[in-house]
């Protein structure tokens, strides 16, 4: 451990090629560590390659960040961040010898997450996920783990070999014949990290009196702080970038420009920074065929009712069916929320169009529907579209699982298990249990190895009209004919 920890020696040796300078690096905290050397070095040795060999794509790459809005954005990020960081001073929660690590968050942090910001608005809890990230235990661990690093030689060495195991880890799952290399992978990986932070453990009790410093308290707690400051200009970002690209599609859509900027400024001012509201709008117009300001002021009345509604829903007696607001939210311990619901033509309804099962490429996809009158979702659907290339009979057990959480819904516990072992025993059936009518169907779209199929789970409540939109509508039409 002594002669992997040389620490000391590679920085004086790291200050004395800068004894040029007026000023210490190390007063503005790049004393760096022999881990950041390395890192520091491979990087510099990627991007110079990576513009070797893209060469004729770096100029159009600088073109396009330097764009108007792009670069306004990056200006306003840096200015806010700027900011932030003279509040933290002012309190003294922060000092010069934090610039290093104020940095390197601004250029990981900052700019990774403001080029996320247009997917973090579309994304159920987005905000609160990134601040429990911000403080938690895997914060703690990794701090204490790039306190000390090993000789140069052996960061220059184990930086490329932990990044390949991590590349493995991370294309393994998706391929079908590597699972054999997950778990001595993940071995080595969790061996690898067990040794840094022991070895950094080692170096703080080697030399406590520079770790329980005040320095180090705000190199520790000022990335945090930067977070939680950050996030509220996150939000009004990610806002701002849905409104400006619903209403952009609106324009796109709509044949009266005049039109569609008057219910970008009306939307302005009835919602604020609301983007779902405003991609309510954008909807309602879109499938209402509005074409005029009194079908806009019409519609925005319609959504902030909707809206209150939402916030206070009415209760239902049992015989009327679901309330849509719970319903849409059945799912939600399976990562699965409907939208709101809303009217569209005959009916009114809710849904979260395609859900990806597992976080691996071209995944099996789950879509929740809802569907009745205003007070009450009356028809309840669940549909997987599973593909042969994939591991199907995961998909086909979280499916499933989906399934006896619905019917948990309408019926007792013993119940609900009785019925998913009937629908699981065949791929079409049709139930009517408790004036509740229950079906599976399944259907192939293409044959094995490269097709796949849909199962398709539909729970009516006994209150539900038939509608254009049930298959039962049109047996019972032709039925009568």
């Amino acid at each position: 451990m002594d002669r992997a920890y040389q620490g000391a020696d590679d920085h004086a040796k790291l200050h004395g090629m800068f004894d040029f300078l007026p000023f210490d690096p190390g007063d503005f905290g790049f004393d760096l560590s022999n881990r950041e050397i390395a890192a520091l070095g491979y990087t510099t040795a990627f991007f110079a390659w990576a513009a070797i060999v893209t060469r004729r794509s770096v100029g159009p790459l600088f073109r396009a960040f330097f764009a108007p809005k792009i670069l306004a954005v990056f200006v306003a990020m840096t200015l806010y961040v700027v900011a932030s960081v003279a509040l933290l001073a002012v309190v003294h929660l922060w000092d010069w010898p934090n610039l290093k690590t104020t940095l390197v968050w601004w250029m990981t942090f900052a700019c990774t997450t403001m080029f996320q910001a247009h997917r973090m608005a579309g994304e159920r809890g987005a905000f609160r996920k990134l601040l429990r990230d911000a403080v938690n235990w895997t914060a703690v661990i990794l701090f204490i783990a790039e306190f000390g690093s090993f000789a140069l030689w052996v960061e220059l060495i184990m930086l490329p070999v932990l990044t390949l195991i991590a590349l493995l880890l991370a294309v393994a799952p998706s391929q079908p014949n590597a699972s054999i290399i997950i778990k001595p992978l993940t071995s080595l990986q969790n061996t690898a990290g067990w040794i840094i932070l022991a070895g950094s453990l080692w170096h703080i009790a080697a030399n406590f009196s520079e770790f329980a410093t005040l320095n180090s308290l705000r190199e520790f707690g000022d990335p945090i702080l930067l977070t939680l400051l950050y996030v509220p200009f996150l939000y009004v970002l990610a806002a701002m970038m849905a409104h400006e690209t619903t209403f952009t599609s609106l324009r796109i859509r709509t044949k009266d420009e005049a039109l569609a900027r008057y219910a970008e400024r009306k939307a302005i001012l009835a919602f604020g920074l609301d983007s779902n509201a405003s991609k309510r709008l954008t909807r309602s117009m879109t499938l209402n065929d509005i074409a005029d300001r009194k079908g806009v002021d019409a519609a925005i009345r319609e959504i902030k009712r909707l809206k209150s509604v939402e916030k206070n829903p009415p209760r239902l007696a049992e015989g009327e069916g679901w309330s849509p607001y719970d319903a849409g939210e059945f799912l939600g311990g399976h990562g699965i929320v409907a939208n709101d619901w809303h009217a569209a033509f005959d009916e009114w309804r809710a849904e979260a169009a395609s859900v990806k099962l597992f976080d691996r490429p071209l995944p099996d996809r789950v879509s929740y529907y809802l569907s009745g009158v205003e007070r009450a979702a009356t028809k309840i659907s669940l549909i997987l579209s599973a593909d042969y290339m994939n591991d199907t009979a995961a998909s086909d057990d979280a499916f499933y699982a989906m399934v006896r959480t619905l019917l948990g819904r309408a019926f007792s516990e013993a119940e609900a298990d009785d019925l998913l072992a009937r629908l699981r025993a065949q791929r079409d059936l049709s139930l009517d249990v408790q004036g509740k009518a229950i079906s599976i169907k399944w259907d192939e779209w293409a044959p094995a190895p490269r097709g796949g199929y849909t199962r398709n789970f539909t729970m009516c409540h006994e209150v539900h009209v038939l509608n254009r939109f049930d298959n039962a509508f049109y047996e019972v039409a032709s039925v009568s004919e």
